[in-house]
């Protein structure tokens, strides 16, 4: 009951119960923390799962508190170094918390956690639909949701005559329990990422159904970094099954499109103007950029680019165009050498590089079963989702995220674990 619990809330993305210091407790951290019982419950033993993802993740926090060390002693740590380093300390514990409640469950059970994962985003994305065709002053805009704003397609053509936004297809972009659309669209490419093997191997009406719901759902929040994030990750889906030469050729076509499709995205709608959006975020990428160019070893610590922002500005004067001005990275890598600097990057590509070769050991460790090589392949579907969407978006803190990462990093112990008892028996 409490796996199902945290399963619910994990697409109530900006639903908190409370403020504590200002910021919002999100619905998640409470039932994430019910897992801390489920644990007790389940748990023979006080010998906690520790992975060597885990491992690597606390290498890197070793890092930053080092870093922050350094800038206490040196009198030039500020609040926002300290929160952003707590908000890293908490979704490892949660990173840990779930892989540990996770590695007790029997495989059935983790086939039965993703079902229930993705039925839930079916029905929230339903709920969602509504968002699309009613007012911005409907219920379905604030109920679930800590955010009243909606939201449409910047049109720098509709500045012109003073006005601020034109419309998508005279709809409303979808939020979802979303603080806005973006983040809607990155989190619908999870479930879809996980439901796309299942058309594969097992195709059926219902997978379809569930498919197509959630697809459009996506369609309807116009959230480019969800969409890109998808169909990267869904090309990737033939790396599964192909060996040797065809594998490195296929990665090198691969990366010939990676890098044109992200040409287009930021440089092509950059130049004719046409979308704002996309300008903000160039200018914000450009401005992590320039301040990763001028602090490339440690960065300038960890949460510190809103705060060090005026001084790295790509463009002296901050504002470039109309409601334009950089402020955000919005490039999770690029904040990530902005803040923390190569070694903060090589620690971060380290357990994220460790997460990818599990995947595929889990994937060729199962190629008999049919039912395990779906979850697996679709798992590792959402987790490149989740890497290309941080292309385009630059947090990490929203649970299902660790949710997927955390389902990698346990399954194959489980799956183990049940061939070494099916074998002794």
């Amino acid at each position: 009951m409490m796996i199902k619990l945290f399963l619910f809330s994990l697409p109530f993305l900006s639903f908190s119960l409370f403020k504590f210091s200002g910021e919002d407790l999100l619905v998640s951290y409470f039932t994430s923390a019910l897992l801390i019982l489920n644990l007790f419950i389940q748990k023979k033993d006080a010998k906690i799962y520790f992975p060597r993802e885990a491992m690597i993740f606390l290498s890197f926090l070793g890092y930053l508190s080092i870093v922050l060390a350094f800038k206490y002693f040196a009198g030039t740590i500020i609040a926002k170094n300290l929160s952003q380093f707590v908000v890293f300390v908490i979704y490892f514990i949660f990173y840990l918390l779930i892989v540990n409640v996770l590695y007790l469950q029997k495989y059935r059970i983790i086939s039965k956690i993703v079902s229930y994962f993705v039925f839930f985003c079916v029905v929230f994305s339903i709920y969602a639909y509504f968002q699309a065709f009613l007012p911005s002053q409907a219920m379905f805009y604030t109920f679930f949701r800590n955010a009243s704003s909606t939201f449409n397609i910047w049109s720098p053509f509709l500045f012109k005559t003073k006005e601020t936004y034109a419309t998508f297809l005279g709809l409303q972009r979808v939020t979802g329990l979303a603080p806005e659309p973006t983040m809607w669209a990155m989190f619908l490419a999870v479930p879809l990422a996980l439901l796309f093997p299942r058309l594969y191997f097992r195709f059926n009406l219902k997978t379809l159904a569930a498919f197509l719901v959630i697809f459009f759902c996506l369609l309807l929040t116009y959230g480019r970094a969800g969409w890109l994030g998808l169909f990267l990750a869904l090309l990737l889906f033939p790396l599964f099954f192909i060996k040797g030469l065809k594998k490195k050729i296929y990665i090198l076509s691969y990366i010939v499109v990676l890098i044109i499709a992200l040409f287009f995205i930021f440089y092509m709608d950059f130049s004719l103007g046409i979308d704002y959006s996309k300008i903000e975020r160039f200018w914000g990428m450009s401005n992590a950029w320039n301040m990763f160019v001028h602090n490339p070893v440690f960065g300038v610590g960890v949460g510190g680019f809103e705060t060090n922002r005026e001084g790295y500005l790509f463009q002296p004067g901050g504002t470039y165009s109309n409601g334009v001005g950089g402020n955000y990275a919005y490039n999770f890598y690029l904040r990530i050498l902005a803040e923390t600097g190569i070694v903060g990057l090589f620690f971060w590509i380290l357990f994220i590089r460790r997460v990818f070769k599990k995947i595929f050991w889990t994937f060729d460790y199962v190629k008999r079963s049919e039912d395990q090589k779906t979850i697996v392949s679709g798992l590792g579907l959402a987790f490149f989702s989740i890497l290309f969407s941080w292309i385009n978006f630059d947090a990490i803190n929203f649970m299902y995220i660790w949710f997927i990462f955390a389902l990698i990093t346990a399954l194959p112990g489980i799956i183990m674990r049940e061939q070494k008892n099916a074998d002794s028996n």
